[in-house]
């Protein structure tokens, strides 16, 4: 069972640095059709499907972390995918407010987009807060990567919040995924044990001292004449008196 879930606890990771590829490279696609779009009509509904496809694995991706942070337990991922949930349904319902035509309303838009993006910034920190206290978890090359990615994100976050530098957050987003996109080597590479596993104990072995050698039977004489004899004679073979 425990080695069940290390290896669905991979494959999620795995899936999810692959969903950070896709929306890295589909960010890129919607960059580059956006600007198009101020020149061609059509190419701003494509930007848009590119858009809704960014939305889509974004929200799969999110399935991910929920799995992964049940299977473990972990409090850091759980909250930072609430966090971005909720950071995403105010965003929508600041952006509905905003576009509409009364001041009140606009006002109250860009309040609730503002604690969207706070919303956001606290769902970046729980993750890179994750990285940072389960390092071990990962080859070091890969951990490496998911701290910087995850600590990105947030700045990008930070950045979008001060509206005038979006354009920064916007590169340092993109960082951040391809940062993240690292996990999915996870498949291939595997990662340690997430529960360790009792290690067999090997009983200490008493030192042995060392024995001391025999002695050396000494010699046996008769008593009567003196002549050498042996332990199993009974008479001496000298003087044939009884031993």
């Amino acid at each position: 069972m425990i080695r069940l879930a290390q290896t669905n606890v991979s494959l999620r990771f795995s899936l999810f640095g692959t969903k950070m590829l896709y929306l890295a490279v589909l960010s890129i696609l919607s960059f580059i059709f956006g600007l198009l779009a101020i020149f061609i009509f059509a190419m701003s509904i494509i930007n848009l499907v590119l858009q809704i496809l960014i939305l889509i694995i974004f929200l799969l991706a999110l399935g991910d972390i929920k799995e992964i942070g049940y299977a473990l337990n972990n409090r850091l991922l759980l909250e930072f995918r609430s966090k971005i949930l909720y950071a995403f349904l105010l965003n929508i319902i600041g952006v509905i407010l905003f576009n509409i035509s009364l001041i009140v309303l606009i006002i109250l838009g860009i309040i609730i987009q503002i604690i969207a993006a706070i919303f956001r910034i606290q769902a970046w920190s729980r993750c890179n807060d994750f990285f940072l206290q389960n390092t071990s978890m990962f080859p070091p090359n890969i951990g490496k990567d998911a701290i910087d990615g995850s600590k990105y994100m947030k700045y990008a976050a930070i950045l979008y919040l001060t509206v005038i530098l979006s354009f920064i957050g916007a590169i340092l987003e993109l960082v951040g995924y391809f940062k993240l996109s690292s996990l999915k080597n996870l498949q291939q590479m595997g990662t340690q044990q997430y529960i360790s596993a009792p290690q067999p104990t090997v009983a200490p072995t008493a030192p042995t001292t060392p024995q001391p050698p025999a002695p050396e039977p000494t010699a046996k004489f008769c008593p009567h004449c003196g002549s050498p004899i042996t332990a199993s004679q009974k008479f001496c073979s000298t003087c044939g008196s009884e031993l």
